[in-house]
């Protein structure tokens, strides 16, 4: 939850059009995309100063007795970088989780990957 005063100076900056780094609203920063070679899955973004690594994998498995003719999908996510703090391991955990579920979620509702077809 923000203070007062915190609420006050965003709402303010929106209304004024103001960032701390001199960008509008509607500027945003380029973004530069990094891939590796095609068997190890890995892409690098870019925003700015801010990085973030995405690694791919896949494997052949049987499929599900109830589904023969569907393939499935899912998504791991680690924060292991991030866990020299210790107390920092539960709530990262939890962002793990949520954002686990999410991207489920999205990509089940959006049907966006044909099943039938892996």
């Amino acid at each position: 939850l923000l203070s007062v005063n915190e609420r006050e100076f965003l709402e303010n900056t929106l209304v004024e059009d103001l960032r701390l780094d001199s960008r509008t609203k509607f500027d945003y920063r380029d973004i530069n995309v990094k891939y590796g070679n095609s068997t190890n899955g890995l892409v690098v973004l870019s925003l700015g100063k801010t990085e973030v690594m995405v690694a791919s994998s896949k494997k052949i498995i049987s499929p599900q007795k109830n589904k023969p003719s569907d393939g499935f999908y899912k998504f791991n996510i680690d924060f292991k970088h991030f866990q020299h703090d210790s107390d920092n391991n539960d709530a990262l955990q939890q962002s793990r989780l949520e954002l686990m579920r999410l991207l489920d979620k999205v990509f089940i509702t959006s049907r966006a990957i044909d099943t039938t077809s892996l």
